[in-house]
């Protein structure tokens, strides 16, 4: 492969990687997001559940 052609390919592949990397960040925030929720609601279900067993 030709330097020239190496250059063009990588600067094709460039603008897919940012968007991929964009992509991920954005999964990873509403994954984080997501794990919040999920544990406060946990919270708030052991909260309610608790004098049940007393």
């Amino acid at each position: 492969m030709r330097i020239d052609q190496r250059k063009s390919n990588e600067a094709e592949v460039e603008p897919l990687r940012e968007e991929c990397h964009q992509r991920v960040s954005t999964l990873e925030r509403k994954l984080y997001a997501l794990t919040m929720e999920r544990d406060m609601l946990r919270r708030e279900q052991n909260k309610k559940a608790m004098p049940l067993l007393f």
